[in-house]
């Protein structure tokens, strides 16, 4: 895994060497780059990074980038990169089913998200309430 800071202060995260979902060293990526936000809205990234990532690895393909930005005054824009162009779909599990629920906490934890084709594939992104409104909240540390 690969991780810097871009000019447009995006933080990027390179999944490409991952044979699996780095999802520990992803929430400590996060930990340490993102700065000043409140504990809930912390928690909440990194449980909707993880499942956005670990969607990635199951469902589509060589998982590309993850990108976390700001997203206006008051926002942050997580988008994770695949090489799959199948989109996600918003299942209704059954009850008794163990799997199926990850992208509906992703709709309740998130104020919007959704997926675009790519010229390699598909993004799929979700925007997430950021109390701090801290526009220099990401860091390269």
């Amino acid at each position: 895994m690969t991780a810097s800071v871009d000019n447009d202060k995006a933080l990027c995260l390179d999944l490409c060497d991952a044979q699996v979902p780095p999802t520990a060293e992803l929430r400590r990526w996060i930990r340490t780059h993102l700065r000043g936000l409140g504990e809930e809205a912390g928690y909440d990234l990194q449980l909707i990074c993880t499942e956005l990532i670990a969607n990635a690895y199951e469902h589509g393909s060589m998982p590309g980038q993850v990108r976390i930005e700001p997203a206006g005054r008051d926002g942050l824009r997580i988008e994770v990169d695949d090489s799959s162009t199948r989109m996600p779909i918003l299942r209704r599990p059954p009850p008794d089913s163990y799997r199926g629920r990850g992208l509906r906490m992703v709709e309740e934890l998130c104020r919007s998200w959704g997926a675009r084709r790519t010229r390699t594939g598909k993004t799929v992104w979700a925007e997430l309430f950021d109390p701090s409104g801290d526009k220099d909240r990401l860091t390269a540390a």
